[in-house]
């Protein structure tokens, strides 16, 4: 969608496996991705204060 900054989905199968996926657009062409076990809002926390 135009205008979002961010897209957060919790309980996404993959290879049998239930994960989270996290995106947030930074800046006008980069996006930061992560995947993780755990929630995907908290990922985005947790990416940030690294």
């Amino acid at each position: 969608m135009r205008g979002e900054r961010k897209l957060m989905l919790d309980g996404v199968q993959i290879f049998g496996c239930y994960l989270s996926l996290a995106i947030k657009r930074i800046g006008k062409d980069e996006l930061v991705s992560v995947i993780t076990n755990t929630f995907a809002h908290q990922a985005l926390v947790e990416y940030r204060n690294r």
